[in-house]
């Protein structure tokens, strides 16, 4: 269900993006550091608001960098996330950058 302040405040060009996306939460939360003690949900999970067109690329540039596998997601590690995003954020030095310092704070 869409969030009442994401329908009234950005409409149909501004959606949230998660810098990785939601599919890949098992093998987030397969593999977090000890201290986070609450698995990792859409919520908690670190986005930006950016236009859909731009949502779409991104997205279709992670598929290309990890292809749609649920059984294969709990498999991730880190460097697996990391290698993903170098490739998925290659022209976007700002969003690799706070891609890979997120994941590096919750993976072990």
């Amino acid at each position: 269900m869409r969030d009442i302040a994401e329908e009234l405040l950005w409409g149909n060009t501004i959606k949230r993006y998660h810098i990785f996306e939601k599919r890949l939460l098992p093998g987030i939360n397969a593999h977090l550091k000890p201290g986070i003690k609450k698995k990792m949900s859409q919520g908690r999970m670190l986005s930006i608001p950016l236009e859909k067109k731009f949502h779409n690329e991104i997205t279709q540039e992670w598929k290309k960098a990890i292809p749609y596998n649920k059984e294969a997601y709990k498999k991730l590690k880190k460097k697996d996330f990391i290698k993903a995003a170098n490739k998925v954020y290659k022209d976007m030095p700002e969003l690799r950058k706070v891609a890979i310092k997120w994941i590096n704070e919750v993976m072990e």
